[in-house]
């Protein structure tokens, strides 16, 4: 019996059942490296011990040797024996043609119920129904990252200890256990994704954003969908009505610096999942299909790991197809076509933001869940996003015009942030305190950046006739 595809607990236990069955012991063996001859005494050794003990032979580590190496030890078996492999592809059923493969499918929201329960109840630990079934069907972890996350959880809250409020029955858990536990999971289910991708501190809440209603609302519809797809798609059977487009993907179009990376943040802080920016740059290759190996490995990963995937200036790699004139613009449309397909197949959360929403191509789009539209703001906008853009202990002197600052300059969010964190540290080096003198010579500098020059001590004075005229009046 060939085991593969599953965790390493997972196909101990696959194992254990089976030795159960046949009313045997199981002796389990892990192969090391060494030369062929070796590895076949090694497994002669153990074949002989597990008769002796009257057990099923269960070796693990065999990724490494090749599949004639074992089918060399295994000649002329008499016995029942099981090998695991992580290497779903491990060529050893063809070699050896009466073994019999069994590919273990990632466990289900039901079976890490199970497992999140159950190490619970060995650290003699109870949370609220309502926080394992979140915990269930939100992270796809195997069952010893489950156990990993447990644990750790419980040497942060000491939720396995003496103590009353955490023992076994004691009550409905606090939220402190509650958010030990998400973050711990929040922390394993990472792993696959630190080689692919960047982890962003995602830092922001709903406070942070000023869009529209409409694109709030959105926003919302977005989390909602993310929290309540496996609920949907296999309590209520849509899994079997559908093949692909099971995943919650959404397109963020808009200039730049209108709120789409803040956005990003505050979904994954609402539904209590990481946010990986991928590296176009780490992507995109100029050699034929580098480019499609990169991203499918950062799929894979981001599927196994439940994080949320977010593609930054996306059109760069999700444009449009073209007309096909030489080989690179065949090779540029296959790449795009693959995307298509990978996009479609995907189950997790993916967010792709662009500034250019119009060089999309259509079928992307189509594919697509949401496709939100993040529009310049308007001027109760700015101000709004003027007068919430300062931290609580930024000292800010009282001759701070917001009105006057959102009506004048048509900026996004992000030409504001920048304006305000420059007036903060000219104001740390004059006198502590942001005045609107350090604000129109940080708007002078951010306007410099943009290709229009303006001078700070004009502005200074078009503030001052505009407040004579307002004492006047």
């Amino acid at each position: 019996m060939h085991l593969c595809g599953g965790s390493a607990l997972q196909m101990q236990e696959a194992a254990e059942a089976l030795a159960e069955r046949e009313g045997l012991g199981l002796l389990t063996a892990e192969l090391e490296g060494g030369e062929s001859d070796s590895i076949q005494d090694s497994v002669s050794l153990v074949l002989r011990e597990a008769r002796l003990q009257h057990a099923v032979p269960y070796f693990t580590g065999v990724d490494e040797f090749g599949g004639k190496v074992l089918a060399a030890a295994f000649r002329n078996l008499d016995q029942t024996v099981v090998i695991a492999t992580r290497d779903s592809e491990f060529l050893f059923a063809s070699q050896y043609g009466a073994a019999l493969r069994l590919r273990l499918a990632p466990l289900d929201s039901q079976q890490r119920r199970h497992y999140w329960e159950s190490n619970l109840s060995r650290r003699t630990a109870w949370v609220a129904g309502d926080v394992l079934d979140v915990l269930a069907r939100r992270y796809r972890l195997t069952a010893e990252q489950i156990g990993t996350a447990v644990d750790e959880a419980c040497a942060k809250t000491r939720l396995g200890s003496a103590e009353e409020s955490f023992a076994q029955g004691a009550g409905p858990a606090t939220s402190a256990v509650s958010d030990a536990l998400f973050a711990a999971a929040r922390a394993r289910s990472g792993e696959a994704m630190a080689p692919v991708a960047r982890k962003v501190n995602a830092k922001h809440t709903w406070n942070d954003l000023v869009l529209p209603p409409a694109t709030l609302e959105q926003l919302h519809e977005f989390c909602a969908r993310v929290v309540n797809s496996e609920y949907v798609l296999t309590q209520w059977g849509f899994e079997r009505k559908l093949s692909m487009g099971k995943g919650t993907t959404g397109v963020f179009a808009g200039p730049s610096g209108t709120g789409k990376t803040i956005a990003a943040e505050v979904i994954a802080n609402e539904i209590k999942l990481d946010l990986y920016k991928v590296d176009l740059a780490a992507v995109i290759s100029k050699y034929l299909g580098e480019t499609e190996k990169n991203l499918d490995r950062i799929f894979t990963a981001a599927e196994n790991a439940s994080a949320v995937l977010f593609f930054d200036e996306a059109d760069a790699l999700f444009g449009k197809r073209s007309e096909v004139r030489d080989s690179h613009d065949r090779y540029a449309n296959i790449e795009i076509s693959y995307l298509l397909q990978k996009m479609e197949a995907y189950e997790g959360a993916a967010i792709l933001a662009t500034n250019l929403g119009q060089n999309m191509d259509e079928s992307f789009l189509r594919r697509f869940a949401f496709n939100i539209r993040f529009p310049f703001p308007e001027e109760d906008s700015r101000r709004r996003i003027w007068s919430t853009i300062w931290p609580q202990e930024t000292p800010l002197a009282r001759d701070i015009d917001y009105g006057y600052l959102a009506s004048r300059f048509r900026f996004t969010g992000g030409n504001i942030k920048n304006v305000a964190l420059a007036a903060a540290f000219l104001a740390a080096d004059d006198g502590g305190v942001v005045t609107m003198t350090h604000l129109l010579r940080a708007i002078e500098r951010e306007f410099e950046k943009m290709g229009k020059p303006v001078r700070c001590d004009e502005l200074a004075a078009e503030l001052r006739v505009l407040q004579d005229n307002s004492e006047r009046s």
